[in-house]
């Protein structure tokens, strides 16, 4: 389709970025002027809580390398999804929350639509095509759901600029080389491993026809992205060879279901409505929706079926590869992907539906730009059988759902949504046969306009939303008696009980649902609140902590006491009420001394941990190993004073012969220890814990964290980037040469 003088004249970048702006804040008005902000799900308990974590280190002049307060002490930088290094996150660091995380979120959805716009304007070459990409992916089922997540969100708003960098970057070299560098690498540190895996994936497919040339300029650019992200990749590998994700970590667990295809088109279908009130694949929960409209469909299959292009061919081929690994091992692919080298610790089968929702609007746009205008009658026709095609099937789908009823799904609701959904995708498929007629300057004026908005609110209205909440919901202050512990403290713990009763809490009113689990401080929302806690919600866990917190939920008739103390564990939820907390007396300080060391092996450490005889006081455990350096035994030792920060724990003792000090705190091989100024081992203590061994005397022990792995990545970023900044200003000597030319 050529495009109306209307899209061709007006819709330029600057107008379509307009355009999805005032979009975007007709969808979420209170969101943008700061009344309310998002709640649900992963976005109360994961994204602002390490957000509000990382705005705090930030205030501090800390960079956020560890965490104290979760899981004993946990890796935070490291763990790639928080984002730390992200640069555009220096808009929440910067401004306040809980504002500017929702509108962070926002901006990106702008970001996303016009990456899209830009990149189906370049491969079509038609503006109004482009538009309609640009929406459809903006507001796409996919990308409404990640709003509860920084990483996934940034990752796939900067996904169609990253292919249309690199791409450029294969064809022309020069200063594009190091564009798409810079590009890639923004990506790279928003977090969301998966997602930019997939983008480099279909980045890859057109340089491979370009020759030679083109595709070393490619592995350029992958390098080159590679090295400015350092700082950022060589923590997380770290980490993750030391984490609980192992090559047999992935599973099949939250597939894409057999049915999933028809919620392309039918977005209620066998889904049900969770006490959110957003609807839910029972299958898998990662995504609420993947919704692009039936027009997108109907044109995706339209270019398979006119354009006669090698581009829409693989970019075809990639949706159906993406639909077919989504659905785990009953695709029959995915199960043999998994035994591919460092895909193992990937998770979630049903991530891979990225590819047909990124893919399909692509295709959308290459039917409208596909030529034919001399030919409306056969347009007419093929967009009429393929409309006739999703109206048989979305009836066969609400038949089925009427015959084979799901318990928790509501049919009525389905019949609703799917007959509105059948409106949408009439009436724009209608549009577009109209704009191929002779109409007045008027209607072929307005109408590409008209389009575009029924678009968006078909996208708007395909699903009941996430809710959202009064902001200060998230920073209104509430009475806890007892106080709650500070860093270095002690910290609070969630007994399995209690935790369970948590996860099955109800309320329909979801202010008063996040409050009453914010009081509880499910998950990560102690972050909010800057209280230590024995666990948490993080993609990657220490092996060895997640090994010692499994002896804590796994016990039958209830958990190890002596564990618990030694964990410090001060407060607990109450047996009668879960929001109520009480206090535990017989919790240790984090930092103990003069125990008796106990030299055991992994198995035989677990075992005596869970034990009723551990006695945490008088005796630690260490690994066999140690038994030729510590000399120590029980001693008497005095602890006059303990300094507890984020990377540094300062420590004044008084022993009258060679002691352990022992911190209940992970331990990670980025600790140092140093008594008196002089180096001085750590060695880990009760299979999960710090411990250094101390001579007579009065003394000072330091333990900091300091991570060479970030510093060196630090260092390579740096340059890498002080060297692509410079391919943007040319040497002395060709400034010279040119101010010559000019002046000749």
């Amino acid at each position: 389709m050529k495009p109306t003088p209307a899209a061709a004249d007006w819709l330029t970048p600057r107008r379509f970025a307009a355009l999805l702006a005032v979009l975007i804040f007709a969808s979420w008005p209170q969101v943008l002027l700061g009344l309310q902000t998002f709640v649900y799900r992963d976005f109360g308990y994961f994204t602002y809580p390490v957000a509000q974590f990382q705005r705090d280190c930030f205030w501090r002049g800390e960079l956020p390398l560890w965490n104290p307060l979760n899981c004993s002490g946990i890796p935070f930088l490291a763990q790639w999804n928080t984002a730390a290094l992200y640069p555009p996150s220096l808009f929440y660091l910067l401004l306040p929350l809980p504002w500017s995380l929702g509108v962070f979120q926002m901006l990106h959805l702008l970001l996303g639509g016009l990456g899209m716009f830009l990149l189906a304007r370049r491969w079509t070459g038609n503006a109004f095509a482009a538009g309609i990409a640009g929406v459809v992916f903006a507001f796409c089922g996919l990308n409404q759901n990640c709003l509860m997540w920084v990483s996934n969100l940034a990752a796939l708003a900067w996904m169609p600029w990253v292919i249309w960098r690199v791409e450029l970057a294969a064809r022309e070299g020069g200063r594009q080389i190091a564009i798409a560098a810079l590009v890639g690498a923004v990506q790279m540190l928003s977090g969301a491993p998966e997602i930019i895996a997939l983008t480099w994936l279909v980045a890859a497919m057109p340089v491979l026809g370009l020759g030679v040339k083109s595709f070393g300029r490619f592995a350029l650019v992958v390098a080159l992205v590679t090295a400015l992200s350092a700082a950022q990749l060589l923590p997380f590998l770290d980490l993750l060879a030391h984490s609980h994700r192992t090559e047999n970590f992935s599973g099949d667990s939250w597939s894409l279901p057999l049915s999933g295809a028809v919620n392309f088109f039918a977005p209620l279908f066998r889904a049900h409505p969770s006490y959110h009130g957003v609807y839910l694949q029972t299958a898998q929960q990662w995504t609420a929706s993947y919704y692009l409209g039936g027009a997108t469909l109907v044109l995706a299959a339209l270019a398979v079926w006119r354009v006669r292009s090698r581009r829409v061919f693989w970019l075809a081929a990639l949706a159906v590869l993406g639909l077919v690994l989504a659905l785990g091992n009953d695709g029959g692919i995915y199960g043999l992907l998994r035994h591919v080298p460092g895909l193992g610790v990937m998770r979630y089968p049903v991530k891979f539906i990225v590819l047909p929702v990124f893919i399909l609007p692509l295709l959308a746009a290459f039917a409208l730009a596909g030529g034919g205008e001399d030919q409306p009658r056969k347009f007419r026709n093929q967009v009429a059988f393929l409309w006739l095609a999703l109206l048989a099937s979305a009836i066969a789908a609400l038949g089925f759902a009427w015959k084979f009823p799901l318990p928790e799904c509501d049919w009525f609701e389905l019949w609703r949504n799917t007959a509105a959904r059948a409106i949408f995708f009439t009436a724009i498929l209608g549009g577009l046969v109209l704009m191929r007629q002779n109409l007045r300057a008027s209607l072929r004026q307005w109408l590409p306009w008209v389009l575009l908005v029924i678009v968006w609110f078909d996208l708007l209205t395909h699903a009941p939303r996430q809710q959202t909440i009064n902001a200060d919901n998230f920073s209104a202050p509430w009475p806890r008696v007892p106080a709650p512990p500070r860093l270095g403290e002690g910290r609070v713990w969630n007994p399995p009980a209690a935790e369970a009763e948590l996860l099955n809490f109800r309320i329909e009113n979801p202010a008063a649902s996040f409050v009453s689990r914010r009081w509880a401080l499910v998950e990560n929302c102690n972050l909010i609140e800057g209280v230590p806690k024995v666990d948490g919600f993080f993609s990657l866990r220490l092996r060895e902590e997640l090994e010692v917190f499994s002896l804590l939920t796994c016990a039958s008739n209830g958990y190890p006491a002596r564990l618990a103390d030694f964990l410090g564990v001060s407060q607990v939820n109450a047996a009668a009420d879960v929001f109520t907390w009480v206090a535990r007396p017989t919790a240790l300080p984090l930092v103990t001394a003069g125990q008796q060391p106990v030299f055991a092996g992994r198995e035989a450490m677990l075992q005596k941990l869970a034990s009723p005889d551990f006695d945490p006081r008088r005796e630690v455990c260490l690994p066999s190993e140690a038994k030729a350096f510590i000399t120590a035994t029980n001693t008497a030792v005095k602890i006059s004073g303990v300094q507890f920060s984020g990377h540094r724990v300062a420590v004044q003792v008084q022993a009258d012969a060679s002691a352990l000090v022992v911190v209940a705190q992970s331990f990670y091989h980025c600790w140092r220890g140093s008594v008196d100024g002089h180096p001085a081992r750590v060695w880990r203590a009760n299979h999960n814990f710090q411990a250094v061994e101390i001579p007579a005397g009065a003394h000072e022990l330091v333990l900091v964290y300091e991570d060479r792995r970030f510093e060196l990545g630090a260092v390579i970023s740096l340059l890498t980037l002080a060297g692509c900044v410079a391919c943007f200003f040319p040497p002395p000597w060709k400034r010279n040469a040119a101010a010559l030319n000019r002046n000749s």
